[in-house]
């Protein structure tokens, strides 16, 4: 669904800041707002999502949002987490008369794990909601949702344009460290020790025992039903890992406590069936 109905005389739209355009995201009704109708380009915008959204599916109430976290600064408004970190807040006028405050889609993502890293005083509903938001939602499926919805199409140069953008708006902040080069600054000569406590914590198996079972079973036919594939092993290993280097918390073994749980409930499916007897 969408509100966007004005069009050039080539056919395409003629887009404009506070256009609102109401679609379905994976099961979810979404109000988006278009920030800057060329902001990647020509006809290819920049999605902006309000407060509202962010209460009904990261679970922050709206008036903690709008009063406590919006601050000024020379003009520009920014969302202040309790970590400190910050976020643009555009205030823009809705084509139905009302004025809004969005923020930049991919934002949101940074801003759930940021919370779940920094909480504060975020509650643990709170928490919990923010684990299930990120679970599911993806910035660039939500821009090729709306962008059919403006478009009626999400092309190729719709994808490219907005994955130059990002990697633009990353300019400048250092280049996120692979799990090995993490653990060696966090813990120097502990890589085996901390790989295994991954395992463990997934698989009930070390590192080299899980390896050799899936080295044994490579390319038979007739497998034990509660097998997990290598390549579905390592992705879930890869998961875990990636939360490790995000999270960066001070322990280590709290880190990877936390890291292990939230891919433990990612790939809750695929870890029961190989935990059944």
């Amino acid at each position: 669904m969408s509100n966007c109905k004005a069009k050039t005389g080539s056919g395409k739209p003629n887009l404009k800041a506070g256009q609102i355009i109401r679609l379905n995201y994976k099961g979810r009704d979404f109000e988006s707002i278009i920030i800057d109708p060329d902001g990647l380009g020509k006809n290819q915008p920049t999605i902006g999502l309000g407060f509202r959204m962010m209460e009904r599916y990261m679970g922050i109430n709206h008036a903690t949002l709008s009063n406590r976290w919006v601050v000024a600064s020379e003009g520009v408004e920014w969302l202040k987490l309790p970590s400190g970190k910050t976020f643009r807040v555009v205030t823009t006028d809705g084509e139905d008369g009302n004025l809004y405050k969005v923020i930049e889609a991919s934002d949101w993502t940074q801003i759930a794990v940021d919370l779940l890293v920094h909480p504060g005083r975020t509650s643990k509903n709170t928490l919990e909601k923010l684990g299930d938001f990120l679970n599911w939602f993806a910035a660039e499926g939500l821009y090729a949702q709306a962008y059919t919805a403006i478009k009626r199409v999400y092309s190729y140069d719709d994808s490219l344009s907005l994955r130059r953008w990002r990697e633009e708006r990353e300019l400048g902040k250092p280049r996120r460290k692979t799990y090995a080069e993490y653990i060696q600054e966090k813990s120097p000569n502990q890589q085996g020790y901390w790989t295994n406590v991954v395992y463990l914590g997934l698989f009930n198996l070390k590192a080299a025992e899980m390896k050799e079972i899936w080295k044994l079973v490579a390319g038979k036919k007739t497998i034990a039903r509660n097998y997990i594939p290598e390549a579905v092993g390592l992705k879930i290993v890869t998961y875990c890992e990636k939360w490790v280097v995000e999270m960066d918390l001070e322990n280590l073994g709290e880190c990877h406590q936390e890291a292990i749980r939230l891919a433990r409930r990612k790939f809750a499916r695929e870890l029961k069936c190989g935990n059944e007897s």
